[in-house]
């Protein structure tokens, strides 16, 4: 967290994603090449926590998240 700039990094392996409060873009950085991406939501700062989109970072990251509305569980799967 770099609380200057009010972005977010996330790290999975060799992947960064880079996720700045109030943004419609993510940046995925793969191993030094960087490719942006606008996503359809904005990572919020709401008191001391910042809420990120959640669905974005983790299809950024290589992973896929379902949702189950009857529990109301997110499930993320590698």
């Amino acid at each position: 967290w770099d609380n200057s700039a009010k972005l977010a990094v996330i790290t999975k392996g060799d992947v960064k994603v880079y996720i700045t409060a109030g943004s419609n873009e993510i940046v995925i950085d793969s191993a030094g090449v960087q490719n942006k991406q606008v996503i359809d939501t904005t990572a919020r700062i709401i008191g001391d926590r910042i809420y990120i989109p959640l669905r974005a970072v983790v299809e950024a990251v290589g992973s896929t998240i379902s949702w189950e509305g009857s529990s109301r569980t997110a499930r993320i799967e590698r």
